[in-house]
């Protein structure tokens, strides 16, 4: 099936991991289970196309972190990224991590630091301390 699905995402030769065969046979399949497992092999294959994106040297092969079923004993997990795919686009996209880090952590990191540094060094006449602590 994952020879089947792979070709959609433009990725050959996807293997399923140790790891990601253990959790699909850990899961708790419904009824349905056929349509369920060709469901969450799609989804994997397109974390995983959307993972190489970004990362020229991700792995060839489907991992637990592209499978988001809960294995047996998870009943309490609850997997936003499966449940919410607004946030793993999010989460997903490169801006995030790449740009976000680099220009506006970054900057507002430096900027926080040398107003408590050379700024006045008490909480009452410097509000960066008093929200520092």
């Amino acid at each position: 099936k994952i020879k089947l699905l792979e070709q959609k995402f433009g990725l050959t030769n996807i293997e399923l991991s140790k790891e990601g065969r253990q959790r699909l046979l850990d899961h708790r399949w419904e009824v349905d289970g056929e349509k369920e497992l060709d469901s969450e092999l799609y989804n994997g294959l397109q974390l995983l196309a959307s993972e190489k994106k970004w990362n020229p040297f991700a792995t060839d092969s489907l991992e637990p972190r592209h499978l988001l079923v809960n294995a047996y004993d998870e009943t309490i997990r609850k997997r936003l990224l499966y449940d919410i795919p607004f946030l793993r686009n999010v989460i997903m996209s490169p801006w995030v991590f790449g740009k976000t880090l680099t220009y506006i952590v970054t900057p507002v990191f430096i900027l926080v630091n040398l107003i408590l540094f050379l700024g006045p060094q008490t909480r009452e006449e410097n509000a960066a301390l008093t929200f520092f602590w």
